[in-house]
C-alpha cells in the first residue's frame, strides 16, 4: 500500500515536462488546491484514472475506479472523502456495500478532463510534439513492452512474447479530431448556456464528449519520436496479473475510449476472439464433460444473436453482452438489488432477461459450467484450497472470495495461453512480433491486415494438450469517419 502511495505522489503518468505545467495551469484557475496535502498524489490519482484501467475497475461501475479506503486515508487523512469534495477533481458517485464487498465507486470529474483538454489547447501541444518531442529508445530495451514482474507482487513474468514497446500513430488525423472535439464541446456549453438542451442525456454527451478530450489530450502528452523511424507515436508497456492475464500501465491505448483510439490508429487491424470466455467455457465442457449447446450456438452467431437478444430484451448491444459476461462467471438469475444483472439491464430488464427462453436456457448451462470448471481446477496444498489455471497460477479460495472472481482466473488463464501461443507464431526469425501495436486482452492490433502467424496460431491451439480449443478470430479494419457526428452510444440521438 505504502508503494502505491509513494507511486502516486512521485510517478508522473505524464512526462514531466508536461505534468509540471499541467499541475500550474490547474493551480492558476483552482487556487484552493494548494491547501491538499499531498497534491501531487491527488493529481496522479486522477490522472492514473482519466481513462479507467481496466484493473482498477469498480465492481458495479465500469465508469468508475475502485481505491482502498486504508489508502485514502494515509493519503488525505480520516476526512478524506471531503477533501475530495472539495478538490472537484474526483469525485465519490455511490456508497460501499459489505454485503457485496464492493468499494466507494470513485469518478475523476468533467472539470478534470476539460482542465486537461484545456491545458492541451493553451499551449498548442500538438504542435511542440511534432516540433521537439521526447525520443524513444531512451536506454531501455526496446522489445521490453512486458514488465519482468507480475503487477502489484514480486513474482516474475512468466509471458513468453516479446512487442515492440513504440506504437505509431496518426498524429495529423488527429490534429483534426482534437480541434472537432473541442468544437462539439463548445457548441454544447453554447446550447446550455441559452437553455438549450438542458436535459440529463445531453449533460451525460457533455461529460462524455469531456472525457474524450481529456483522454485524447493525454495521450498527447506522451508522444514521442522513434530515431530510427521518425515516427511519431507513443510507449505502451504492459504488467501480468495474477491470472496471467497482460493489463496496460495507466493511460494506454488498451484502455483509452473506442471513439478516442480509432482516431489514433485508423489504417490498424483489430482482432479478437469471438465471444472469448463463452467460446472457452463451451470448448472446455465438451472436451471434458459434455456439450452446451445454447452457449455454442450463441459463439457461433454472436453478432446477429446479440442484435436479436437486445431487441427482445429492450436494452443496447454493449448491455446484453456485459449481461452474458457476468452469467459465464456464475451469477444468478434474480432481481434483488444487489444483482449483477439489475445493475446492468435494471429490474425491468432482468424480468424481460428471465422469462426469454433461450437466455434462460444459456444462463442455467453457463452457471452449471462454471460450477464445474471450478471443481476441475480445485485443489488443496499446503497454502489451502487453491483454484489452479492452466498457466500454473494459483488464486488461494478464502472467506468473502467470489466464486466470479475464482471463474474468472481459470478463464484469463486460457485466454492468456491462447493469445500467447498466437503471438509466438506471428513472430519473426528474431523472436520478436514485430507486427502486433497493441495487446488488447482477448485480442489484439496489427499494423497488417493480414498475416500468415494468425492461421498457425490457431492450429496450435487447437493442437496445444492443455487447450484442444477450436477458436476463431475476427478481424475489423480501423476506419475514423472524419466527417462524422459523434454517436454517443446508449442515446438515442446526438446533437
Amino acid at each position: 500500500m505504502e508503494g502505491r502511495l509513494r507511486t502516486l505522489a512521485k510517478s508522473h503518468v505524464i512526462p514531466d515536462r508536461h505534468y509540471k505545467g499541467l499541475k500550474r495551469y490547474i493551480l492558476e484557475r483552482l487556487p484552493h488546491l494548494k491547501e491538499i496535502k499531498p497534491l501531487d498524489a491527488l493529481l496522479n490519482m486522477a490522472l492514473s484514472n482519466l481513462v479507467v484501467p481496466f484493473y482498477r475497475q469498480h465492481k458495479y461501475r465500469d465508469d468508475c475506479f475502485r481505491e482502498d479506503y486504508r489508502l485514502m486515508q494515509k493519503a488525505f487523512g480520516r476526512n478524506y472523502k471531503a477533501i475530495l469534495e472539495r478538490s472537484g477533481l474526483i469525485e465519490i458517485v455511490g456508497d460501499y456495500s459489505v454485503s457485496s464487498s464492493a468499494t466507494y465507486p470513485y469518478k475523476v470529474t468533467t472539470l478534470f478532463h476539460e482542465l486537461v483538454a484545456g491545458y492541451q489547447a493553451s499551449i498548442n501541444l500538438l504542435d511542440k510534439c511534432v516540433q521537439a518531442p521526447n525520443y524513444f529508445p531512451e536506454v531501455t530495451n526496446q522489445y521490453a513492452a512486458i514488465a519482468s514482474r507480475e503487477r502489484n507482487s514480486k513474482l516474475k513474468c512468466r509471458t513468453q512474447f516479446n512487442l515492440n514497446r513504440f506504437v505509431p500513430l496518426n498524429v495529423s488525423l488527429t490534429s483534426n479530431v482534437h480541434r472537432r472535439y473541442r468544437d462539439w464541446s463548445d457548441e454544447l456549453s453554447r446550447l446550455h448556456s441559452e437553455g438549450t438542451f438542458i436535459t440529463a442525456s445531453s449533460k451525460q454527451r457533455a461529460a462524455k464528449l469531456a472525457r474524450w478530450l481529456g483522454a485524447l489530450s493525454a495521450v498527447l502528452m506522451r508522444l514521442a519520436r522513434d530515431r530510427s523511424t521518425q515516427r511519431l507515436g507513443v510507449v505502451e508497456t504492459y504488467s501480468e496479473s495474477r491470472s496471467g492475464r497482460l493489463y496496460g500501465h495507466s493511460l494506454s491505448l488498451q484502455n483509452i475510449p473506442k471513439e478516442v483510439r480509432y482516431a489514433l490508429m485508423t489504417g490498424y487491424t483489430d482482432w479478437d476472439f469471438e465471444a472469448c470466455h463463452p467460446a472457452i467455457l463451451a470448448n472446455y465442457m465438451r472436451l471434458h464433460h459434455y456439450a452446451l449447446p445454447t452457449v455454442e450456438s450463441y459463439v457461433q452467431m454472436k453478432a446477429p444473436m446479440r442484435r436479436v437478444l437486445a431487441t427482445e430484451v429492450g436494452v443496447d448491444l454493449g448491455q446484453i453482452k456485459k449481461a452474458i459476461t457476468v452469467l459465464v462467471y456464475g451469477a444468478s438469475i434474480t432481481n434483488t438489488r444487489e444483482s449483477a444483472l439489475v445493475n446492468i439491464l435494471g429490474r425491468e430488464g432482468v424480468q424481460a432477461f428471465r422469462t426469454n427462453p433461450f437466455l434462460a436456457t444459456m444462463a442455467a448451462e453457463l452457471r452449471e459450467a462454471s460450477v464445474q470448471v471450478l471443481r476441475d481446477h480445485q485443489s488443496v496444498s499446503a497454502k489451502g484450497s487453491v483454484v489452479t489455471n492452466v498457466l500454473g497460477k494459483e488464486y488461494l479460495v478464502s472467506d468473502g472470495v467470489k466464486s466470479g472472481s475464482l471463474v474468472s482466473h481459470v478463464l484469463q488463464g486460457y485466454e492468456a495461453r491462447m493469445l500467447e501461443i498466437i503471438m509466438q507464431a506471428m513472430a519473426g526469425p528474431d523472436g520478436i512480433t514485430h507486427d502486433v501495436r497493441i495487446i488488447q486482452h482477448d485480442g489484439f492490433t496489427t499494423e497488417v491486415p493480414t498475416h500468415e502467424g494468425i492461421a498457425r496460431g490457431l492450429r496450435a491451439i487447437l493442437e496445444d494438450p492443455k487447450l484442444g480449443f477450436e477458436m476463431e478470430l475476427s478481424h475489423q479494419v480501423i476506419h475514423y469517419e472524419t466527417d462524422a457526428r459523434p454517436t454517443f452510444r446508449n442515446y438515442a440521438k446526438s446533437l
